[in-house]
């Protein structure tokens, strides 16, 4: 039986290996698993498979802010994760983080349940904050921190099973 995942080298990050979900509604964007090599890899593919336990059941009552209520601090997954792909995120940039996260995001998707935050709702945001008379540069701030949280709400919705 195939690997409900697809492996592949990238020599131009490292030699890490990146691995890609093959799911039912289809596959899941390249993620890297920072290791490099193939043993350990395949290992970090098996725990990290899109239909964890934590998730089943709940896309339809799970809240975005619920999903979002760790992001940004260190012990949470999404930094480990950047910290592993040989990203540098300082103690500032996580308190800014968490801080844009309360200020803007929060209140626009905070009591949104996860199925119901789609892309063209992002979209409406970003575009909002620029009518409302936020600076380009903040605006590109938010989307950057907002866009990591956001996103990996659509990409949960794609892997949860319920």
């Amino acid at each position: 039986m195939a690997q409900p995942f697809y492996l592949t080298r990238r020599p131009d990050r490292g030699n890490r290996w990146y691995c890609r979900f093959r799911t039912a509604g289809g596959v899941i964007p390249w993620q890297s698993t920072g290791e490099t090599e193939k043993s350990k890899a395949t290992k970090w593919a098996q725990e990290h498979l899109p239909d964890k336990p934590q998730w089943k059941g709940q896309r339809e009552r799970l809240l975005f802010s619920t999903f979002a209520e760790d992001w940004w601090l260190p012990s949470h997954e999404y930094v480990q994760r950047q910290l592993a792909r040989g990203h540098s995120l300082s103690r500032h940039y996580l308190d800014n983080a968490r801080a844009q996260l309360r200020r803007y995001i929060l209140p626009a998707f905070g009591g949104c349940r996860l199925s119901a935050i789609t892309t063209a709702q992002i979209d409406d945001w970003l575009f909002h904050l620029q009518l409302s008379g936020h600076r380009s540069e903040a605006i590109e701030t938010y989307t950057h921190i907002g866009l990591a949280d956001l996103s990996s709400v659509v990409a949960v919705q794609s892997k949860i099973v319920g």
